[in-house]
């Protein structure tokens, strides 16, 4: 019972944050017990509320009972009881609810809950909604499981968070013939004790084919049990495998990369266009990739924000499966202009076309290795933007022998003067150029008059000028050029 004054504080709590926040009720640190919880359980007014903390309340499976018990609570979706003292007794009274049925996250995080409870929520026959359940911090795998409890897997539950537990290898043997995992498709298993042997099990069970995100960080896990999950047949889903801070080295990390790449590629090439952008690879994940021989079949590969430097480069510049590639964005890495020699002095990408360099921390001496490139000599696009090269690395380009057959060239932000623009527009060897980006740089009226009078003046199509030094005067001479006729022409 709790006294008429504590349930007055109860009401008025319940009002204000109900008004402040409609349907979502935090009561989170209210340390409120089990006794207050009941109280709140009968007040009508919970019937609008849809999400639900009550963390860190000192509640046992008393408390957690008659939230399961109340009818007005019909309209919840979203129950966080992290932090408490629920057992068992209440996740069954929880599982078994037929209040709340429009559940679709539960999150017991550190509280007293065994491999029954667990499996009973995971079971539920009147749960069929819920979507997230979250059991980090509870006693999973603290004792055998004797009987499991009766029923499947509800078909709805796609997340599933049991890190921090004690699970183990004869644990997971447990949980893997209980079938709690067959419709997951995120599973959460670090910190719990499982070595070689559980991995091996996991690898060889048919329940895990659905997972497309599997954790299992901070672990006993060796070469063996890598080994093992790398060459499972049953993760026809999986796209993401996280293994940090297990007991593999050098080779079981490269098996497990290995697999990494394999799925990558596997779910992002599309008819000879392979994506990675953004994938978090560093030099290590593009040193698997150079090992693929599946690269054979792409055209073209973008590795833009991978965190590549030019140590990953060289794998791939080395690798004896990228000479069909020809287009290639390494935009937003930290090549550098040894990343520019490196791709300079390969031997393996001559049928590139396109090359996309942007933002990479490349100077003028980077340029110049570009510029005097015999395997680059294909190219007919090349983008240098946001990289220091200014007039001299301009310079460098435009006296290049070998990029004859360049069509496009973006220096956007590349701090040249009109020395760069002008070298561009007396150069013998740029004779298709079809369209030229210069924007966001020095160049001024002295310049644009450079590249009216240029030698690819005939051939060029679109030119770029905004964001320079041009006067009202400059750009008055630039409308009224020749260049006024070309499909686009901006300043």
């Amino acid at each position: 019972m709790i006294t008429e004054e504590r349930g007055l504080y109860i009401v008025k709590m319940l009002r204000e944050k109900l008004v402040q926040n409609p349907g979502c009720l935090d009561l989170s640190y209210e340390r409120m017990g089990d006794a207050g919880i009941i109280f709140l359980t009968t007040q009508k007014i919970l019937d609008c509320v849809t999400q639900l903390n009550l963390s860190w309340n000192e509640l046992t499976c008393k408390g957690l009972k008659a939230i399961a018990e109340c009818s007005t609570l019909g309209n919840l979706k979203h129950l966080v009881m992290d932090a408490n003292e629920i057992g068992d007794e209440g996740a069954q009274a929880l599982a078994h609810s037929k209040c709340l049925v429009n559940l679709k996250t539960i999150s017991l995080i550190r509280n007293s809950v065994s491999d029954a409870g667990a499996l009973a929520l995971i079971k539920s026959s009147t749960l069929k909604q819920l979507h997230r359940l979250s059991l980090e911090m509870n006693q999973l795998g603290g004792q055998a499981l004797t009987k499991f409890p009766d029923g499947t897997a509800n078909t709805s539950l796609h997340f599933l968070n049991l890190r921090k537990n004690e699970i183990g290898n004869e644990g997971l043997e447990n949980w893997l013939q209980s079938g709690a995992f067959v419709p997951v498709k995120e599973l959460n298993l670090g910190w719990n004790r499982i070595d070689d042997t559980g991995a091996l099990r996991l690898s060889q069970s048919p329940t895990i084919s659905k997972i497309e995100r599997l954790i299992l960080d901070s672990n006993s896990i060796g070469n063996k049990g890598a080994q093992a999950l790398a060459r499972s047949s049953h993760f026809k889903s999986l796209a993401g495998l996280h293994m940090r801070d297990n007991d593999f080295d050098q080779k079981g990390e490269d098996i497990l990369l290995d697999m990494h790449v394999r799925i990558l590629i596997q779910d992002h090439l599309k008819e000879g266009a392979l994506n990675l952008n953004e994938r978090n690879l560093g030099n290590k994940g593009v040193i698997a990739l150079a090992r693929s021989e599946r690269l054979k079949d792409v055209r073209s590969l973008s590795l833009r924000d991978n965190g590549i430097d030019f140590k990953g480069l060289m794998a791939l510049a080395d690798s004896d499966h990228v000479e069909n590639i020809e287009e290639l964005n390494l935009m937003n890495n930290a090549l550098g202009s040894k990343g520019a020699v490196v791709l300079s002095e390969s031997k393996k990408f001559k049928s590139l076309k396109t090359l996309n360099l942007e933002n990479n921390g490349i100077n003028p001496l980077g340029a110049l290795a570009l510029a005097r490139s015999e395997t680059l000599g294909s190219l007919e696009t090349l983008n240098l933007s946001g990289n220091d090269v200014n007039e001299k690395g301009a310079v460098h380009l435009a006296t290049s022998k070998n990029l004859k057959r360049l069509k496009v060239l973006k220096l956007m932000d590349v701090l040249t003067s009109d020395a760069g623009a002008i070298a561009l527009a007396q150069s013998s060897s740029l004779p298709g150029l079809e369209e030229l980006y210069l924007n966001g740089n020095f160049i001024t009226g002295k310049g644009t008059l450079a590249i009216i009078q240029s030698s690819f003046a005939n051939t060029l199509k679109r030119l770029d000028l905004r964001r320079n030094k041009l006067g009202y005067e400059d750009q008055m001479v630039l409308a009224d050029s020749p260049l006024k006729d070309l499909d686009s022409l901006r300043f």
